[in-house]
């Protein structure tokens, strides 16, 4: 009953706030070690404004680093049809991961848009390790290795 006040007090309080503060909070609380805090705020910054992908990426990031894959594979996918360009390509990186996380490799590889070829190094380093790694765990050792 503790959990659901508190959670009830943080949606009163979150009312007040904007999306931006609530979002702020939630980075806030996540860089203080506050996941489950994190997770709250960044949920109610999600429910305030649902088109805002930048409340969606984070809950998704916030859900992965929780364990609740399901959850970050869904908000990924929201962030993602809300964005475009390379912060699109975030988006569908948090979901790879997510999909990782739940052994759907398969569902992961075809998420390997051509855009990632000309994404900032750092982001299409991270996508050819997470494909590889999908590849190889379905059995495709060759094609992981060309990646």
């Amino acid at each position: 009953f503790g959990a659901v006040l508190c959670f009830c007090m943080v949606q009163i309080a979150g009312c007040s706030k904007t999306t931006a503060e609530l979002i702020e909070q939630a980075k806030s609380q996540s860089s203080k070690g506050d996941l489950g805090g994190a997770l709250i705020t960044a949920k109610s910054a999600a429910q305030q404004s649902p088109d805002l992908w930048e409340a969606r990426l984070l809950l998704a990031r916030l859900s992965n680093e929780a364990y609740l894959f399901a959850q970050a594979e869904s908000e990924a996918g929201k962030a993602a049809s809300l964005m475009s360009g390379d912060a699109q390509l975030e988006a569908v990186l948090e979901l790879m991961r997510a999909l990782r996380s739940q052994s759907k490799f398969s569902e992961m590889v075809n998420y390997a848009m051509p855009e990632f070829l000309n994404a900032p190094a750092p982001l299409r380093a991270s996508v050819i390790a997470i494909v590889g790694r999908a590849k190889h765990a379905l059995g495709s050792h060759e094609e992981a290795a060309k990646d």
